[in-house]
């Protein structure tokens, strides 16, 4: 017997096939068929975004530094709503409470729409920070920024005396910080079978 006809060697070689296989189809996943998955990766490291000049003057524009194809917009001739306002906005103690708008935030990926995220600008253009999700419990109001809302602030937003997104938020009583999801939440988001809010 020699050692290719060896069973062990046999079973040893199907198994690291196998292994390649499953990596080289997870990478054709990531790279072809969802964007999304690689875009939330993207975020974890702020510091690889950085802002692009010389294009429209009202269009801010952060390109990643390695995957640039990834880009995120903010269109500050779009505003989505003047004078915007929540229950949240009360306890963060911005001193111009009258000049608040709200724009999207826009994700692209080869010049395709991956996801829209809604920021708001407060005290005059002072912060420009996500507008927390909001679920009713017990009919009351419950506010609350997610993991990647906190990450694309990291990168788009602004904050007034060098505070930290996490600064801002704590804040407020009556937004919370989620933590980020169970392994088992990871993996449809990356299947791409849970939307981008929940």
């Amino acid at each position: 017997m020699t050692f290719f006809t060896d069973p062990t060697f046999a079973a040893f070689s199907s198994l690291i096939s196998m292994l390649v296989t499953i990596i080289a189809f997870y990478l054709t996943y990531l790279t072809f068929i969802n964007p999304i998955s690689r875009y939330f990766s993207l975020l974890s490291k702020p510091d690889r975004w950085v802002r692009i000049t010389g294009g429209h003057e009202m269009i801010d524009t952060f390109r990643h530094q390695i995957y640039s194809q990834y880009s995120i917009e903010i269109d500050n001739e779009d505003r989505i709503a003047e004078h915007f306002y929540e229950a949240w906005m009360d306890e963060i103690l911005i001193p111009d409470q009258t000049h608040n708008s709200s724009y999207y935030v826009r994700v692209n990926c080869n010049g395709s729409l991956l996801a829209t995220e809604l920021f708001v600008s407060l005290d005059g253009h002072r912060y420009f920070v996500p507008v927390p999700r909001v679920r009713m419990v017990q009919g009351k109001p419950r506010y609350f920024i997610e993991p990647h809302q906190l990450q694309l602030s990291k990168i788009v937003g602004r904050f007034y005396h060098n505070e930290t997104p996490i600064g801002f938020w704590s804040r407020s009583s009556l937004v919370r910080l989620t933590q980020p999801r169970t392994l088992w939440h990871r993996v449809k988001l990356v299947l791409g079978t849970v939307p981008m809010g929940n």
